[in-house]
């Protein structure tokens, strides 16, 4: 499975980025869907942000996951992705930003994973769009 892995920073707003209207968006719906048809459950660790809400996607059985930054419309704005080696974050793939915004995410990523993981059968993954985090990020 190939996937167009999702994130956003704060300094970067859905109407900032490059790309044709909605890119992110239909990547990520193409990609909650795949792992549901494939069956494939995820861990999620969510949190809201001044821009929306961060999801950070863990599918039971790969090497990688994903980022995905909602705006406040439901719409993904951007991602990031990555590949897990010896317990480790690594090869970070960035949908659109430079370095600053690289490291904003990778810091939004580090906070969501000292939250609690919440296990989410395949079924439930394309709704993840319209959940309602309790906890707020710290890190934006």
């Amino acid at each position: 499975m190939t996937w167009c892995l999702l994130a956003v920073a704060s300094s970067v707003v859905a109407a900032d980025l490059q790309g044709p209207p909605d890119l992110f968006d239909k990547m990520a719906r193409t990609d909650l869907k795949e792992l549901a048809d494939e069956k494939t459950p995820a861990f999620v660790s969510e949190c809201l942000t001044q821009w929306g809400k961060a999801t950070l996607v863990l599918p039971l059985g790969y090497k990688n996951g994903f980022l995905i930054a909602w705006d406040k419309e439901h719409k993904a704005a951007n991602y990031l992705g990555w590949e897990l080696e010896k317990g480790e974050f690594i090869n970070w793939n960035l949908g659109n930003g430079g370095p600053g915004v690289l490291n904003s995410l990778i810091n939004l990523v580090e906070e969501l994973k000292t939250y609690p993981f919440q296990f989410l059968p395949p079924d439930q993954l394309p709704r993840l769009r319209l959940s309602k985090p309790q906890r707020v990020c710290v890190v934006e």
